[in-house]
């Protein structure tokens, strides 16, 4: 089983998998990558929003529903694997720029 997910959008990414494809745009971002998929089809990556101080965050979409992930007090965060447990991994950096990995439990875990 491979899947594949393509970030050369600099708006959506396209994510390839056995499947099928389908696009992916996190609600009112300006940009969205997709960086991993797991067995149940939970999708983490990363979305610029679009305020007037553009930030990056970490996401899930999991069931068709994005689910924001922010590590709590940092300036920017990134979700780049999701294991088949639902465990999420990334890194985020802190108010004085240095980066810090964390894990994140979406199933309450």
């Amino acid at each position: 089983m491979s899947n594949k997910c393509d970030t050369r959008s600099p708006v959506a990414s396209e994510l390839h998998y056995v499947a099928g494809t389908m696009m992916i745009q996190f609600p009112d971002s300006a940009f969205t990558d997709a960086w991993d998929i797991n067995a149940a089809g939970e999708i983490v990556g990363e979305y610029q929003d679009q305020t007037a101080n553009p930030t990056i965050h970490g996401y899930l979409l999991t069931g068709g529903k994005y689910t924001s992930i922010d590590f709590p007090g940092a300036g920017l965060t990134w979700a780049f694997g999701i294991n088949d447990r639902g465990e999420v991994v990334g890194f985020y950096l802190d108010s004085a720029g240095g980066q810090h990995a964390f894990l994140f439990r979406s199933h309450g875990q």
